[in-house]
């Protein structure tokens, strides 16, 4: 939790710049990582502070967490079809693609939100796919929605950048804020 170059080029404090704000979590044994998250041995560890503060009152008022500051772990994983259990093969060093998304440990799941703007912490942990999101309308499914990115693995950008999608791989984050107040009586996917 400490700024870098706290102890040299930025001392006593360390460089703002450098402040973390979405980090994660998950075991590092040599040669279980990857099935230890797999199983869900993983979480978010997010860090606030006088800018990125949590309350979108003060600082640079991004969405007040927990309520519409959500993070979002996405993976896919393969159900063995007869008992319904994660199936991991232990042997398979090229990787694994599931055949069920998974949001926060749960299969496609819903999310309704309000009016209003929402930022997602999104982690693409793994074990193997890589993810593009993108936003459409489903009366128009040719339209792209754009939004904002804010950060890419853990740090602020200098400024928001409008984005039109996000790709990330395994282990990457990005933080986006998406205005659903403009979407108003529409379904997006």
């Amino acid at each position: 939790n400490v700024l870098a170059g706290f102890a040299s080029s930025h001392p006593p404090l360390g460089d703002i710049n450098e402040s973390m704000s979405t980090l994660w979590y998950h075991d590092h044994r040599v040669d279980f990582t990857a099935q230890n998250v797999y199983k869900g041995l993983a979480g978010f560890y997010l860090l606030f502070n006088q800018f990125d503060t949590g309350d979108e009152t003060t600082g640079f008022r991004l969405p007040s967490f927990p309520n519409f500051d959500i993070p979002m772990m996405f993976n896919d994983k393969n159900f063995d079809p007869d008992d319904g259990l994660l199936a991991f093969d232990l042997a398979n060093r090229d990787g694994i693609l599931g055949d069920k998304f998974l949001v926060n440990g749960k299969i496609q799941p819903f999310f309704e939100v309000k009016r209003r703007r929402y930022r997602f912490r999104w982690l693409d942990a793994g074990p193997s796919r890589f993810y593009q999101f993108f936003f459409t309308d489903t009366t128009n499914l040719n339209q792209r929605i754009k939004f904002h990115q804010i950060s890419t693995d853990g740090n602020l950008l200098t400024r928001p950048v409008e984005v039109e999608s996000v790709r990330i791989s395994v282990a990457e984050r990005a933080d986006v804020i998406i205005d659903f107040s403009k979407y108003a009586g529409k379904t997006l996917y």
